[in-house]
């Protein structure tokens, strides 16, 4: 089997209209207002082909917190239906972790026994996670410059 990484923020969903709750510090609001996120179009439609391709595993790797899981598989449930997101894994960050995305995003893409081998693409904003992907054999794609 092989894997489709796929990030969640910045990618598929727009947060740009609550980041600023997020960078004062105000995670509860940020994690509340998730309904503002706008989906994105091009993310959408490119996840949405690769979930319908028997051949691949499309695995969510988002840092959002567990503790949002709820919501996130609501609105994830909303952009690709419940049929797309029952065939996909969805792995979050621990509550009160602390570890940097990249960090995060490989152990936990280890840490559900996938080999990075298996993974065949890798989508995120993040240059840095894009680049760590990258160090580690993935094919990586950036979608927007994330912050």
């Amino acid at each position: 089997m092989k894997y489709v990484i796929l990030d969640i923020d910045g990618c598929c969903l727009d947060n740009a209209e609550r980041i600023d709750h997020l960078h004062a510090g105000d995670l509860e609001t940020f994690y509340l207002e998730w309904e503002k996120d706008k989906p994105i179009e091009q993310g959408v439609l490119v996840y949405s082909m690769l979930m319908d391709n028997p051949e691949i595993e499309c695995v969510f790797v988002t840092a959002r917190p567990e503790q949002v899981r709820l919501q996130t598989l609501a609105h994830l449930n909303i952009l690709f239906g419940v049929q797309r997101m029952e065939k996909c894994k969805l792995l979050m960050r621990p509550n009160k972790d602390q570890r940097i995305d990249t960090e995060l995003k490989l152990n936990l893409i280890l840490e559900s026994c996938i080999d990075f081998k298996d993974v065949f693409l890798c989508f995120d904003d993040r240059l840095s996670v894009i680049e760590a992907y990258r160090n580690n054999g993935m094919v990586a794609y950036q979608t927007n410059a994330g912050w």
